[in-house]
């Protein structure tokens, strides 16, 4: 007897980066936690916004973090609009069904994938975007500190 494959519903995770190396180790560290929600899989498309390859080391410790596809690309032309297309373009032939986004810069928590999923889903909505928290790097000192955050 053999057993029907289920096909998951591919969701192309995607970031640009230039130049922020520490940055963006911060951000695949929590990509490589996020929970998969059931019934989906992920493929990361992480561009490079330089002519050359510049952060081989840090893509491949998160290819060891992450079960997942993870697709390293450099986009030549300078400018955060040709490396987002570029990351559209991947996204797009590799058939995903979504795409998600984070900065460079930021760092996202283990189900952030998963709740804007579930919202695309439940709604039925093409297009979604979520709050950003800053966080300080170190202590912050006074009430308007504090406040800016």
């Amino acid at each position: 007897m053999s057993q029907t494959p289920t096909t998951k519903t591919k969701v192309a995770i995607g970031v640009i980066t230039k130049g922020r190396p520490d940055m963006l180790l911060v951000l695949l560290t929590s990509y490589a936690a996020l929970t998969c929600p059931k019934g989906f899989v992920f493929e990361f498309f992480i561009v490079e916004n330089d002519a050359s390859p510049q952060l081989d080391d840090v893509i491949a410790d998160f290819r060891i973090k992450t079960k997942c596809d993870v697709n390293y690309t450099q986009e030549g032309e300078p400018g955060i609009p040709f490396a987002r297309n570029a990351v559209m373009q991947l996204a797009h032939a590799s058939g995903a069904k979504y795409l998600l986004f984070a900065d460079d810069d930021e760092r996202v928590p283990t189900d952030w994938a998963a709740e804007l999923i579930g919202v695309m889903e439940e709604h039925r909505l093409d297009l979604v975007g979520g709050p950003l928290r800053i966080e300080a790097k170190t202590a912050l000192q006074t009430s308007r500190q504090r406040a800016v955050l």
